[in-house]
């Protein structure tokens, strides 16, 4: 259980290192040129070092980071769009 619990944080803090890893691609897309390289090899170590390791784990535990992983991406979008729809409503209940 106790390992369980840690695969599943395990999950939540890839998928938060991977998306702040595919979100450096618009905060220095000014720069873009000079950092191309360097954010898609970080991107690209991020997802094959989580697929290494979901590869690794037992059968029993995969299921604790997959979780992890797909609950925190879930979160993620829905927090967006949810923020997106208030920023909406906000900007339309003025005028």
């Amino acid at each position: 259980m106790l390992m369980s619990i840690l695969l599943l944080l395990a999950g939540i803090h890839f998928m938060v290192m991977i998306l702040a890893a595919c979100y450096s691609v618009s905060d220095l897309w000014y720069r873009i040129g000079d950092f191309w390289l360097a954010i898609t090899a970080k991107i690209l170590l991020l997802v094959f070092a989580d697929g290494a390791i979901f590869l690794l784990l037992p059968s029993d535990l995969q299921l604790a980071f997959f979780w992890g992983q797909a609950g925190y991406l879930a979160f993620h979008i829905s927090i967006f769009w949810i923020a997106k729809l208030g920023i909406f409503w906000l900007m339309h209940r003025r005028g």
